[in-house]
């Protein structure tokens, strides 16, 4: 983010801090001035107004979030908070398959779109193969930045 606005990520004091709910009582005690992590980590106190949201780094807005994104206010940085489900590399023939359908199958259950409503996630489902084409690049992308601000 510092690098997208313009600013010397060599002059930027990074705090790393664990998952968002420890960064909380940071940012709500004025010991951190700006703080990124998932979305459901912050709405509550963004919902009550004791936090503003800054800007979000999703490429599109999300559904029923009235925050703004970083590009449409014209800062080219986005930042996808993803999860996956994960297997031993040796996996593969029937046993990738059978895996392979039932995550596929699942993701269009309903008891799924439940869960997705209820932890107000964003779909974002991938096959395997565009899921390990995701992850290079994002490997790529995520390891020049942290060899950039020094911390790789």
């Amino acid at each position: 983010m510092v690098k997208a606005f313009g600013g010397d990520v060599k002059k930027m004091n990074y705090v790393a801090v664990g998952a968002g709910g420890e960064m909380l009582p940071l940012v709500m005690s004025n010991r951190v001035t700006v703080a990124t992590g998932g979305l459901n980590e912050f709405m509550g106190q963004i919902k009550t107004g004791k936090l503003r949201a800054l800007g979000i780094s999703s490429p599109e807005r999300l559904p029923g979030v009235d925050v703004p994104t970083f590009r449409e206010q014209g800062v080219d940085a986005t930042l996808v908070n993803w999860r996956g489900f994960v297997a031993p590399s040796g996996l593969g023939g029937e046993d990738r398959q059978a895996l392979e359908a039932a995550i596929a199958k699942m993701v269009q259950s309903e008891p799924w779109k439940k869960l997705v409503q209820q932890r107000e996630w964003v779909d974002l489902y991938l096959p395997s193969d565009q899921f390990a084409a995701f992850l290079k690049e994002e490997q790529t992308r995520i390891s020049a930045l942290l060899k950039e601000i020094g911390l790789t």
